[in-house]
């Protein structure tokens, strides 16, 4: 291993020039090679690499707690809007920031519940999604910049416990804002008022399925931001709340004494053991690399559309290996924030890495 470590160049600042490494990577010569300092940060997901290159599979119990806490840690609250840009491709809409396609998440999820033998309602749900992206292709053709297509799924089971909202503004002839929107303590009964007090055109419904089923288009005022509309649709809901609920006070169906706390984060992140494997399986792809682009870092590349220029049998700068162990975190760190309780609750159960991948490439990246 000495003779390995004498034979290292260390690497430049520079990303493009990489450090040439031992045929058989070792700790000893990771140091030399600038992988590792003695002043690395507990935080530093290379700290992992080299427990994994230390003690191998052992290493990943250990590795696993850390993660969990550490998502915990990146968990935003309360999260109410998120926005997501796309670009119109012919019959389908790409995700501007990943190149997503839309279509294609909502047959993963439809796939998904295709077998649900539990409750019947989630493969309901997912057909009526599954339209979704038809609908929204024929209504932007015609619609007007800043016109909305709202679509209102309600929880279906136990697990759910809020309102997913999606707000779709047309921007221009090109560029679709998804705004995922969500409220809590809602209803058939208080989106039918909500409907009424905004002047939508929309038929009432009787049923969450039929209410999801009835996405409607919604024209703002030509002189009001579309930014106004999300408010004012968000504080029509808390008002219908308020007034039912004299005394208390809403935001996005919430009182204040409802926010989630860290030990709901904690679980959350536990429980996505295969969203987990993204980051752990990166541990797994470098440390049996040998210093060289591999087919599995490659796969994982695409799969998370890191954009990076690797060829197959290139060596691996300590740059690379840390963007790609603090991307694959990021992106799961995202997940968790971004992901509906229904896409969350599937990745959960799934044992699909396709869908969870999908999923992280989806709402990480930013």
């Amino acid at each position: 291993m000495a003779e390995a470590a004498r034979q290292l160049e260390r690497q430049s600042a520079d990303y493009h020039k990489p450090i040439r490494l031992a045929p058989k990577i070792g700790k000893t010569a990771l140091w030399e090679a600038g992988f590792f300092t003695h002043e690395l940060g507990v935080n530093d997901p290379l700290t992992h690499l080299e427990q994994y290159l230390e003690n191998g599979e052992a290493a990943m119990p250990s590795i696993d707690i850390d993660l969990i806490t550490d998502c915990a840690e990146r968990m935003e609250k309360p999260r109410f809007i998120n926005a997501v840009t796309f670009d119109r491709a012919g019959n389908d809409f790409i995700s501007r920031e990943n190149k997503f396609s839309m279509r294609s998440m909502t047959a993963i999820t439809e796939d998904k519940f295709s077998g649900n033998v539990v409750d019947i309602r989630l493969y309901r749900r997912a057909k009526i999604e599954s339209k979704e992206v038809g609908r929204l292709v024929n209504w932007f053709g015609s619609a007007s910049p800043n016109d909305a297509f709202v679509v209102e799924s309600l929880p279906l089971t136990d697990k759910e416990n809020c309102t997913v909202v999606r707000i779709y503004q047309k921007v221009n002839h090109q560029e679709l804002i998804e705004h995922i929107v969500t409220l809590h303590n809602g209803s058939v009964d208080i989106f039918n008022q909500l409907h009424a007090e905004l002047g939508a055109n929309v038929p009432s419904s009787e049923t969450p399925l039929e209410l999801l089923d009835n996405m409607y288009v919604y024209s703002p005022p030509e002189a009001q931001k579309f930014e106004s509309f999300l408010t004012r649709y968000v504080d029509t809901f808390d008002g219908i709340l308020t007034v039912r609920n004299p005394g208390k006070e809403f935001k996005h169906g919430l009182e204040k004494s409802e926010f989630p706390d860290s030990k709901d984060d904690l679980a959350l992140a536990a429980s996505q053991t295969r969203l987990r494997l993204i980051y752990t399986d990166t541990i797994r792809a470098l440390g049996r690399s040998d210093g060289y682009v591999t087919p599995d870092i490659l796969r994982i590349n695409d799969e998370l559309r890191l954009g990076m220029d690797l060829r197959e049998g290139a060596i691996i700068p300590t740059t690379t290996a840390r963007y790609l162990m603090d991307s694959s975190l990021q992106y799961i760190a995202a997940t968790l924030n971004r992901a509906s309780e229904a896409d969350l609750e599937m990745l959960a159960s799934t044992g699909s890495r396709a869908a969870v991948v999908e999923s992280a490439g989806y709402y990480g990246g930013d």
